[in-house]
């Protein structure tokens, strides 16, 4: 899916910020190089997308430590978008940018509509931040969501986070 995302972006001249799990980036490290070498930023998604609500926060620290050692950024995107207060103010005080989200897509979701997201996402203003996942099970919902999005937006609308 990624190789797809790249082209996609590259299309319209847009930076895409990518975050990722870190057992990703041992397992395909040339993607992950493409995706810095094509100008987009990178931010810490865990090392195995753990949440931090389902586990000890050492084990949730030891894992997001993992992916560190592998992404050199200073974003962060806690999976699910559950992360504790706590944990948030360690970041901080290390030096991370925990990033959230304007609007999920839900394109993971097999019961979820494009048309639907699409719909939603036409109320969008600049600033606002859009999450999608470039993984198998999101494959069919982002191949219809993602080209009419940069196509609702000029691409001087979109922006990286971080940069």
């Amino acid at each position: 899916m990624t190789p797809w995302v790249l082209e996609t972006l590259g299309e319209k001249g847009v930076k895409g910020t990518f975050f990722c799990v870190g057992e990703n980036v041992e397992r395909y490290p040339d993607l992950y190089t493409q995706v810095l070498a094509e100008g987009h930023a990178v931010g810490n998604h865990t090392h195995t997308h753990m949440s931090a609500w389902e586990s000890r926060e050492r084990t949730w620290f030891d894992d997001f430590d993992r992916a560190e050692q592998l992404i050199d950024s200073r974003l962060m995107r806690p999976p699910y978008g559950k992360i504790y207060p706590w944990h948030v103010h360690k970041l901080r005080k290390r030096g991370y940018e925990v990033i959230m989200w304007s609007f999920i897509t839900y394109d993971f979701d097999p019961e979820s509509k494009p048309e639907v997201a699409l719909r939603k996402m036409q109320k969008l203003k600049g600033g606002h931040i859009v999450v999608m996942h470039d993984q198998p099970k999101a494959e069919k919902n982002l191949k219809v969501i993602l080209p009419r999005l940069l196509d609702m937006f000029p691409a001087e609308r979109f922006g990286v986070i971080g940069r």
